[in-house]
């Protein structure tokens, strides 16, 4: 948006001078206020109607499994961008929630934004990383995986084999008294 303000007949500056419209060359005949307003672009609007159908998908994904939290400030915010990369710096931070976190909520997410056909890859899926690796990694991790073990097996995250395996690597993490240790020591 840009913004065009006209000078009135005489306007006072920092150093207690004062200028009139004559002294710098600009002839007006009456001051006021324009507004140009740039139209969106067309990559803005389809970003920004992306992003707006994943907290739409987040929402009622979150209402079908019970979780009271609401995305209306979301939607504010991203209606509210005016730039490509604020949307996209938006939706970045949206998504961190539905990488990051675990269970059959976040799984309901990921095959509704598929089912959509929106072109998005999921960046961090805990589970398959955990399980691809072979060892969990801190304890925030381990918490997580825990407290939704069961949750993965029903929703039809993880199979039978792949269950024995994650519960394996949660017993080894909690029987290893270095894994709950949150500053190392090294020397």
């Amino acid at each position: 948006m840009v913004r065009c303000i006209a000078l009135s007949k005489r306007v006072p500056t920092f150093i207690g001078t004062v200028v009139t419209p004559d002294d710098i060359g600009v002839a007006l005949k009456e001051p006021q206020l324009h507004t140009v307003a740039m139209p969106p672009s067309a990559k803005l609007l389809e970003k920004r109607a992306t992003l707006l159908l994943l907290i739409e998908i987040g929402a009622r994904v979150r209402r079908e499994h019970g979780d009271p939290r609401d995305d209306a400030e979301w939607e504010e915010l991203t209606r509210s961008c005016t730039r490509q990369a604020s949307v996209a710096q938006l939706q970045r931070d949206y998504l961190v929630e539905w990488n990051e976190r675990v269970g059959a909520v976040v799984e309901a997410f990921w095959q509704e934004v598929e089912r959509k056909g929106l072109d998005l890859e999921r960046r961090n899926d805990v589970v398959v990383e955990t399980l691809r690796r072979g060892r969990v990694l801190h304890p925030g991790q381990f918490h997580a995986l825990e407290d939704h073990f069961e949750e993965l097996q029903t929703c039809g995250k993880i199979s039978r084999e792949e269950a024995k395996a994650l519960g394996e690597m949660l017993d080894r993490f909690e029987a290893d008294p270095k894994s709950f240790s949150w500053v190392r020591t090294r020397f």
